[in-house]
């Protein structure tokens, strides 16, 4: 993939410097200080992207209310979103075009710009929280634990979540990275997204976290039961294979099939009467199929005197 041309003026409108171009997004939420990659479609949403790219500024990612819809329009977006920057703008050898974009800060749309060939908008940027208490420390440390935990108990986590989780001393980047890769549903993270108040966005993540450590737990619970009985099935069929071999190689097998083919030769040389016949034959069958047994006497020396 290469990057896309969008020096062509063909779609620039003018957008007021004090306003900014909405890019909406389906079942995505963007959190300040995440890189994420997202698609794009939509013409409007390419046009906005490609603005955007040429004159250098930042776009607002809005979670649209529903995800089916193909061309939202303001009531079928969320307020709250992230300004973000557009770190690289991708085209495939598909005609597809993505965006890798890093979120800078949450913002509430204030009022829409009528008349523009994209959605644009006057935003509030919202700052973060930059109050501390011990409350908020405590937090901030339960907080870590879990997400630390939790991205432990993924089967082959990224080493860059652990180390980015480790070095984060931001109470509030923690609980938006730790939001950001959970898996959730993207409306809890838009609740997430428009926590504005830190202890209780702190609490919420928290929350969340704790169901999904149980969640991975028993499943990884399951996942090892399920190894265990696997192994010990596998163990019993080596075994028995390596039974098998022994006793071919001690000759015990070629034993058994000599006096399969002797007891075979007795009731046909029998002549018993063809009822007693067929169930000397089922008895053999089944002497035959077990392990090693040896026959039974009496049957035999039935066979034998006739």
């Amino acid at each position: 993939m290469a990057a896309s041309d969008v020096s062509s003026p063909a779609s620039s409108a003018p957008i007021p410097s004090d306003a900014t171009i909405i890019v909406p997004v389906r079942n995505t939420v963007l959190f300040p200080d995440v890189i994420i990659p997202i698609t794009i479609a939509r013409a409007t949403s390419i046009a906005a992207a490609q603005q955007a790219v040429r004159e250098q500024r930042p776009i607002g990612i809005l979670l649209q209310r529903d995800p089916e819809a193909n061309d939202p329009g303001p009531d079928g977006l969320y307020r709250v979103g992230t300004v973000a920057n557009i770190v690289r703008y991708i085209t495939g050898a598909d005609d597809s075009h993505h965006l890798v974009c890093q979120g800078v800060q949450r913002m509430r749309v204030l009022d829409y710009l009528p008349g523009t060939p994209f959605l644009a908008a006057r935003v509030l940027q919202i700052p973060e929280p930059t109050t501390t208490s011990p409350e908020i420390e405590a937090r901030f440390l339960n907080l870590q634990r879990q997400a630390l935990e939790a991205a432990q108990l993924l089967p082959q986590v990224p080493q860059e979540l652990i180390a980015a989780l480790q070095g984060t001393t931001s109470p509030a980047t923690l609980a938006d990275l730790a939001t950001s890769y959970m898996d959730i549903k993207p409306l809890e993270k838009q609740d997430i997204l428009e926590t504005i108040d830190l202890v209780a966005r702190m609490e919420k993540v928290s929350r969340h976290l704790a169901e999904r450590i149980e969640v991975l737990r028993l499943s990884q619970e399951i996942g090892q039961k399920t190894k265990a009985v696997f192994d010990e099935r596998q163990r019993e069929a080596i075994l028995r294979e390596q039974m098998a071999t022994i006793q071919r190689q001690l000759g015990e097998g070629d034993g058994k099939a000599a006096e399969v083919a002797e007891l075979t030769k007795a009731i046909v040389e029998a002549k018993m009467p063809p009822e007693a016949e067929s169930q000397a034959q089922k008895e053999l069958r089944r002497y035959e199929r077990m392990p090693e047994p040896r026959p039974n006497p009496a049957w035999c020396a039935a066979i034998s005197t006739g």
